[in-house]
Formats: C-alpha cells, structure tokens, sequence
C-alpha cells in the first residue's frame, strides 16, 4: 500500500493486477475487489499460464508507460514474457 501512496501523491494512475488468479476463491477475489475498487484502483485479476485476463490487460495498457511493482518471481515474470 505504501506503493499506492507514493503514486497518489506523484498522481501516476495505478491498476492492480494480481496474477495466479487460479489461486483465490471468489471470496478472496471479491474482498480484494472491495479493498481496492472504492478507492478507485482497477483491479485486474489474470493468469498468465491459463492466459487468462490477459487480453484486457494488455487493452488497459495499451500505449502507456508501464511499470511494474511488487513481489515478481515465477509468476510475475511469466506474465511479463507472456505480455
């Protein structure tokens, strides 16, 4: 969240995109949903081995300056090498 602050306050727009969404219930999911939508972040659920959401993804991105943040191991970086 720290994360969050810090492009609020330089008013850089921020999507959440939580890969490995095979993972979460639809509990999760929804909770995750709640947290974040009402403060007016997009959150976009994927997975880049089902390539899943990927497509939207790639629609929301779509000629912006992208930078990525957050824990990227296995499956961050097969989402960017699937991107």
């Amino acid at each position: 969240d720290r994360f969050l602050i810090t492009m609020e306050r330089q008013k850089i727009p921020v999507v959440i995109c939580i890969n490995k969404e095979e993972l979460f219930q639809e509990e999760e999911r929804e909770k995750i949903q709640d947290m974040y939508e009402p403060c007016g972040y997009q959150v976009l659920f994927t997975s880049a081995k089902r390539e899943q959401g990927i497509q939207k993804l790639r629609e929301v991105l779509q000629n912006k300056t992208t930078a990525v943040a957050g824990r990227l191991r296995r499956g961050g970086t097969f989402l960017l090498w699937v991107w």
